[in-house]
């Protein structure tokens, strides 16, 4: 889990091991990873890491209820067998998207495994930051140095859209069904208005930095 601006990079626990998460913090608590390049941080972050595929820890999504953290070694084996899958979308809230793609690549224990087209799908079926499995390298080739985190999703997507070398999938149903909190690209709002249970929203506001717009 993050805290403040930072991020962490998981490691996927194998079959064999208690689930579990190891994680790797990248940025210090006060840089600005929507003004300061950090590509070349990420990047740095990702050569330490010792697996194939790797999550990418947000502090901005808070998770609703629980999830099967064993059901993702269905898209992560997928993932490793064919290494032209850049991204694999595991958010529930992407669920009716995944569905529309005509294209079922594997089905295992009422998990399907949908293609997603960039051009189709948006930035789900191409570099969405919401909750996905990552292909280490990937991220390695795709961010480039002078990025800040948010280039990711643009103008990654449209450098993604614009090669045809990777493509990406989603897991349906999905795994994770959270709710944004937003930290915005405006640095003193934070949005809890997509937190729609007064009693969670309440809960969270007490952890929001002073001196922050609520909207």
């Amino acid at each position: 889990m993050c805290k403040g601006d930072r991020f962490s990079i998981r490691k996927l626990p194998s079959t064999d091991q208690h689930i579990g998460q190891k994680a790797i913090e990248v940025f210090p608590l006060d840089m600005l990873l929507y003004h300061e390049p950090c590509g070349k941080l990420i990047k740095d972050a990702l050569q330490r890491v010792d697996k194939q595929i790797i999550m990418l820890g947000l502090m901005d999504f808070l998770p609703i209820g629980k999830a099967d953290l064993r059901s993702l070694e269905v898209p992560e084996q997928y993932m490793i067998g064919d290494c032209r899958v850049a991204r694999g979308n595991i958010w529930a809230g992407a669920d009716n998207i995944v569905k529309s793609s005509g294209e079922l690549l594997y089905e295992e224990d009422g998990c399907s495994i949908m293609k997603l087209s960039s051009k189709d799908h948006g930035q789900i079926g191409a570099t969405s930051l919401l909750p996905a499995l990552w292909r280490k390298d990937f991220l390695l080739e795709f961010i480039e140095d002078s990025w800040t985190f948010d280039a990711l999703e643009l103008p990654g997507q449209y450098k993604f859209m614009a090669q045809d070398k990777w493509y990406s999938i989603g897991m349906l149903p999905g795994v994770f069904d959270e709710c944004h909190l937003c930290y915005t690209r405006d640095r003193y709002e934070v949005k809890l208005s997509t937190i729609k249970d007064e009693e969670d929203r309440t809960f969270v506001e007490r952890y929001v930095p002073e001196g922050r717009r609520i909207t």
